[in-house]
This record gives C-alpha cells, structure tokens and sequence, in this order.
C-alpha cells in the first residue's frame, strides 16, 4: 500500500515546518513548500490536516523511514495517484483534484509542468 507522506505537528511547530520535516522522514525529499491547497478537520477526534503543495528539489538515496523500517519511495502521475488514492485516502485524492484542476500551476513550477505525487510505501 502506497501513503502520501504526513505526520502530527510537535509543540510549538509550525504546520508548514511540519510538512517539510515529514516529507524528509518519511519520502527522502527535501523541497520548497508552496500554498497550502486546504485544511480538513474531523472535530470528533480533535484532529486538523493540511494539505501542502511541495517542489521537490532533492531526492535522498536513503532517509529515515527507508533505513528502520525499510520504506521505499515512488512517484505517480497525477492519474495514477489520483486512482491510488481513491483506493485507500478518498479524502487526500479530492485534494489532488483541487491541484489539478486548478487555473494556477503549483508554486515555483510552469504551467506546462506535469505534476506528480509522490508517494511511499508503507511496508
């Protein structure tokens, strides 16, 4: 099963620092983050996600995740990770669709620029 990287904000940690430090540790990528595509919250469990748009602009042989628990990075079009995610994490895929049918390219990217997913494996 493929994840879209993610993870909970420590104290007095910004969300967008948390997004970066999750990416790192959890994909192997650093980047420069861009806007923030939406904030979904489910009040029963007092939980808040958001959504990040990120440039990757280095990939590391090895990480965190892939060293302790052996976590593999791969990446999708935006229609295979559009199908991914509608398997496991319908709520991220309407995200996704935001991005894709968005009038502006994601940040620091050009408008011709095919986006990607990037995804990890949780096993």
């Amino acid at each position: 099963m493929w994840i879209v990287p993610g993870g909970g904000v420590e104290p007095d940690e910004e969300s967008s620092v948390t997004a970066e430090r999750e990416v790192l540790e959890e994909a192997g990528v650093v980047g420069q983050l861009g806007r923030c595509l939406g904030v979904f919250e489910n009040r029963e469990h007092m939980h808040r996600t958001e959504v990040f748009v990120l440039t990757v602009t280095k990939e590391l042989d090895e990480w965190e995740d892939s060293r302790s628990i052996g976590r593999k990075r791969q990446w999708f079009s935006v229609d295979e990770a559009l199908t991914q995610l509608a398997l496991h994490k319908p709520i991220q895929r309407h995200y996704l669709q935001k991005l894709k049918h968005s009038k502006t390219p994601p940040d620091n990217a050009e408008a011709d620029t095919t986006t990607t997913a990037s995804s990890t494996d949780e096993t």
